[in-house]
């Protein structure tokens, strides 16, 4: 459970903490329920980490995006993906 990603926002298990939960099996189990659920951590997510959440808030996304996801981001577009998306 901590090496997998849960949610509308893929937080891995080994976040489960920064996701606002004590437990991993306590974050699966919540958003499981809800993606009320599954958001709310993905925000807790990102508001634990000041640069992530500066970036977010700024509308940075290369950056957001390497906080988010690694420093391997741009192989994959998220930056650009997320320009897009926001429109």
């Amino acid at each position: 459970m901590l090496s997998t990603s849960w949610g509308l926002g893929q937080v891995m298990g080994f976040n489960h903490k920064a996701a606002g939960y004590p437990t991993v099996q306590e974050m699966v189990s919540t958003f499981n329920s809800s993606e009320y659920y599954q958001l709310e951590g993905m925000l807790n997510f990102i508001k634990s980490n000041k640069k992530l959440y500066k970036a977010l808030k700024e509308k940075d996304w290369p950056t957001f995006a390497y906080y988010y996801n690694g420093k391997y981001y741009k192989k994959w577009n998220y930056d650009e993906k997320l320009i897009k998306a926001y429109g």
